[in-house]
């Protein structure tokens, strides 16, 4: 998606091929399949509510849409979970922790309580032809979230982000492929496959990834930013377009 508008990961063990370097201790989460993400990612139990993951970024997508009223018909928009969602990551972020701490302190809320699909209305679950949407759902100066919806295929390209990160998979298959920066390239450290109901947190550096629904069903994911992405037109810091060595 082109980098423009938003889109967009603590527990248990982490897996085979733990990959180190500036990922470490940045990035919680869920079940990790093949090469594990690192020290950075550990392992969660998969959560009972179904959720998509990711990033919120337009990198190689379509902009996002600010949700919340329905300007068609000046109805609002009865979006299930979100209020609860609202008022703890407020409470979390008011606490004043670090990045990291606050990415994974929000994945136990959002592990905890993962919206189910109805949290997006069945036109913004649609999605595009063009490329993954993302829905922003609630935006204010010290945290966003966003629904991202995702076509089977569709994907995201290489990026990093604005801030920390918390994603939820509630549909499809969300399927990252983590990198390094090495100046002149990037080097592949780990994959792992986010299923519904996982919940991953993670805080820059070592956020560089690519994600991609690998399932044949629409994807829909929920992502909680700590930036205004609606002001800011993007959670994508930067998109990559070195090689991968």
């Amino acid at each position: 998606m082109e980098a423009a508008t938003a889109n967009a990961a603590t527990a248990n063990a982490a897996t085979a091929n733990t990959p180190t370097g500036n990922r470490a201790g940045n990035r919680a989460g869920n079940s990790a399949t093949g090469n594990s993400a690192t020290g950075n990612r550990a392992t969660a139990n998969r959560a009972a509510a179904n959720t998509a993951t990711g990033d919120t970024a337009a990198a190689n997508g379509t902009p996002a849409n600010r949700a919340g009223a329905d300007t068609a018909t000046g109805t609002t928009v009865v979006r299930p979970g979100l209020d609860v969602l609202v008022a703890g990551v407020s409470r979390i972020v008011a606490r004043g922790l670090d990045a990291r701490r606050t990415a994974f302190a929000v994945a136990d809320l959002l592990r905890d309580h993962l919206p189910g699909l109805d949290v997006l209305t069945p036109g913004e679950r649609e999605g595009s032809p063009d490329g993954y949407v993302s829905h922003i759902l609630h935006a204010e100066d010290a945290f966003s979230i966003c629904g991202v919806v995702w076509r089977p295929g569709q994907e995201t390209a290489i990026h990093d982000h604005v801030s920390w990160c918390t994603f939820g998979i509630i549909s499809g298959i969300e399927y990252e492929i983590l990198y390094r920066d090495m100046g002149d390239h990037l080097v592949e450290i780990g994959r792992a496959a986010n299923h519904p109901g996982e919940v991953s947190g993670f805080a820059p550096p070592g956020d560089i990834h690519r994600v991609r629904n690998t399932s044949s069903e629409l994807g829909v994911s929920l992502h909680v930013y700590g930036a205004d992405v609606a002001r800011l037109g993007s959670s994508i810091r930067r998109a990559y377009d070195l090689p991968v060595r």
